[in-house]
């Protein structure tokens, strides 16, 4: 990994350049505005530096686009009145305190339970209310994605969810097992969907190559469409 920098008019747009086994050149622009770019192992600096610019216009699209989008990963406080997402909707965090702990969903509102109301508790709280209903939803859509993938000779495989802070999800190929970011309970069912299915048919083509689009063209037609709404949200 190492980081470039290209000039795009009267723009120094940075990027960090990972080298793999791969055959083409891809460049992602990330919700918080960074610029990551995956390219061949053998693919020449320079000619790597004249695709990126090439994009340079994209870039900068790409970039204003996500502008429009609150961040809202680390800046939470985990306090009464703060805005959480569920599922891709808005609810509101509401604290109360209590002589048990529990999380429930209350109209728009996500109401909180505790015995100790510091934000670090909320948290805690909070995030093992989404891993249970994580664990219910992605198994729900998973289910329904493996009847679509099962007869293009893909098995049923593990589920693990975790934080991750850079992917929303991933998979072990040789151990038919896929990693689902618990992040992703808070955007709409459809973005989780687009990523299970993702990570379903990389377990049979690990790379992005032709074959791997090709399936993934047939088991979710509207990939792209879900795959840009995913990119709105921040990890």
């Amino acid at each position: 990994m190492s980081c470039c920098e290209i000039e795009y008019g009267n723009q120094r747009i940075p990027f960090e350049l990972i080298r793999s086994d791969r055959k083409t050149l891809e460049t992602r622009v990330k919700p918080d505005g960074s610029v990551q770019v995956r390219a061949p192992k053998n693919l020449d600096i320079k000619r790597i530096m004249e695709i990126v610019n090439r994009r340079g216009r994209w870039i900068v699209k790409k970039r204003s686009y996500f502008e429009q989008f609150p961040d809202e990963g680390s800046s939470k406080r985990f306090v009464s009145g703060e805005t959480h997402r569920y599922l891709g909707r808005q609810y509101r965090l509401k604290v109360m305190r209590s002589i048990e702990n529990r999380v429930k969903m209350k109209g728009r509102f996500i109401e909180v339970h505790t015995i100790d109301p510091s934000p670090e508790f909320i948290e805690i709280l909070l995030y093992d209310w989404y891993r249970h209903h994580a664990e219910i939803k992605f198994n729900e859509i998973l289910d329904e994605a493996m009847k679509v993938v099962n007869k293009h000779g893909i098995n049923r495989p593990e589920m693990k969810i975790k934080r991750m802070k850079k992917r929303w999800g991933s998979c072990v190929h040789g151990k038919n097992r896929i990693h689902l970011n618990l992040e992703l309970i808070r955007t709409p069912p459809y973005c989780i969907e687009y990523v299970i299915f993702h990570e379903l048919v990389h377990l049979k083509v690990p790379n992005h190559h032709k074959e791997y689009y090709r399936l993934l063209n047939v088991v979710q037609p509207n990939w792209k469409k879900f795959k840009n709404r995913l990119e709105k949200y921040s990890i």
